[in-house]
């Protein structure tokens, strides 16, 4: 069958679209299901059977739901265009030029990969979301529709045989890259163990402790817990840290697992993930700028994550993509070099003036001593005192984020910018990529003469602002006019 033609996805497809529907649901039926439990209206035989019932049919309506969008859901290529026509109750059209389409990615979950088949993606620049998605297809007709989406824009998919484009696949994909890399497994656990995943897991507990509160038995609960000692308790809340961090680690490393970066041309693939496995392809001419981000974990053993801010791609504000999970700080330059020539220079950086480290501290003192006081308000117990030397690890970290801030211009051509929020990061924008930038003064950095300077890139759907803070007046003036002056003498 030719692209032009208009086709179905795998019948696959059906039963997900079916699950995905059963999946929103599920959260609201299990509250009702367990509230129904707890207010005891579920004592007599015929509630159960009503509410059993009820339930069986939800299901089978949601996957005969699933059939019907899978049976109206069909896509093609021609005319140069994706054409994509989905709808139940209200018919939709897409038409997709290909010169906008941006990447074309592959998903594989775990179900996917059970059926042989892949969920595609297909994103353009500026877009909010993907413009279009396949649920399921499978792994060969994935690769002809990318094929012809991404390389085959001048060419009328209408005169194009099957057997053309597989033979074009075939020896696209006999095409040596021009470069590879592969993270190694002892790398992905140290990625693991220094990823923060512990802070996720938590958030997680929170998130499901916050669902289940209104039913947990307290008094029952304090209870049990009077009949053990503090000591007891420190190990019990050690262990379930523990616990946190061994799912943060394995949560990295089935995301990570198989990290996979090529290059081939002016595109790089980056394939990860044991347990969902993905297929992001990233066009060199939409990067706009690098980061290299050193973690406070890794700071110490000289580790680095490098990530890439590109035009048009990722969902969310300043959305960013792991270009090399972990790599060595004195290595990471010339890795960059071989896939983004041009992108990050050796240079030195300009500290920030010494007035500025005042400011730095004091942001953190205050929020210390806004936990302590409402610590102190809450308890009188004599340990209260003790939490005044929060003051200590805020004055710490503040001075962490002065000594991190830094900036510096190389060649008229490459902006660096340094900063910490946590992890101390350092971005390199070439000047043609930065859309425009501004200097920020608060009242106190009037006093004493520093400003904030703040680069805007295209990234994601709104951008990304990359920013130092708290540096002089006139270092801040001339960042400005370096933009600005080299504009008007391209121009």
């Amino acid at each position: 069958m030719k692209m032009s033609e208009p086709r179905r996805m795998h019948p696959i497809a059906a039963l997900l679209s079916g699950l995905r529907a059963l999946r929103e649901m599920l959260l609201p039926l299990t509250i009702l299901f367990i509230s129904s439990v707890f207010r005891g209206d579920m004592n007599e035989g015929k509630d159960l059977l009503w509410r059993l019932g009820s339930a069986g049919v939800i299901v089978v309506g949601t996957l005969l739901w699933g059939i019907l969008v899978w049976s109206r859901y069909r896509y093609s290529v021609e005319e140069g265009e994706l054409r994509v026509e989905h709808g139940v109750l209200i018919k939709k059209r897409n038409f997709i030029a290909k010169q906008r389409i941006q990447t074309v990615d592959f998903t594989e979950p775990l179900l996917h990969r059970l059926f042989g088949v892949v969920k595609v993606t297909v994103e353009t620049a500026g877009g909010e979301k993907p413009e279009a998605m396949l649920t399921a297809v499978t792994r060969e007709e994935a690769e002809r529709l990318k094929q012809e989406l991404m390389f085959n824009r001048n060419t009328n998919a209408d005169i194009v045989s099957e057997e053309e484009m597989k033979t074009d696949a075939k020896v696209r994909a006999e095409v040596e890259p021009d470069f590879t890399y592969q993270l190694p497994v002892k790398q992905l656990v140290i990625y693991g163990a220094t990823s923060g995943g512990l802070g996720v897991v938590l958030s997680l507990f929170a998130a499901g402790f916050s669902q289940i509160s209104d039913v947990l038995p307290y008094e029952r609960i304090f209870a049990f817990f009077n009949h053990f000692v503090i000591s007891a308790l420190l190990i019990l809340a050690f262990l379930v840290l523990l616990v946190a961090w061994f799912l943060g680690v394995a949560g990295v490393m089935l995301k990570y697992g198989g990290f996979t970066l090529t290059k081939t041309g002016d595109k790089l693939l980056i394939t990860r993930g044991w347990l969902e496995r993905r297929q992001l392809t990233v066009s060199i001419n939409r990067v706009q700028a690098v980061r290299i981000t050193e973690g406070l974990l890794r700071q110490p053993f000289g580790l680095v994550t490098v990530q890439v801010d590109t035009a048009g791609y990722g969902a969310a504000k300043g959305e960013t993509t792991v270009l090399f999970p972990l790599l060595r700080r004195n290595e990471a330059i010339m890795m960059i070099e071989r896939v983004l020539p041009g992108f990050c220079v050796q240079t030195d950086l300009q500290p920030l003036p010494r007035r500025a480290a005042g400011y730095y501290m004091l942001r953190w003192v205050m929020i210390a001593l806004v936990a302590y006081l409402a610590i102190f308000l809450w308890t009188t117990d004599p340990w209260r005192y003790g939490i005044f030397l929060l003051i200590l690890p805020a004055v710490l970290f503040g001075w962490l984020q002065y000594r991190a801030g830094g900036f510096a211009i190389h060649g008229h051509k490459t902006l660096v910018l340094r900063s910490r929020c946590i992890a101390r990061t350092t971005s390199f924008i070439p000047r043609r990529r930065i859309q425009f930038a501004y200097l920020r003064r608060m009242p106190w950095q009037r006093l004493a003469r520093l400003t904030s300077y703040v680069a805007v890139i295209v990234s994601g759907k709104s951008g990304a602002k990359l920013a130092v803070h708290h540096i002089e007046e006139t270092d801040g003036q001339h960042l400005y006019d370096w933009i600005r002056t080299d504009r008007k003498r391209e121009e």
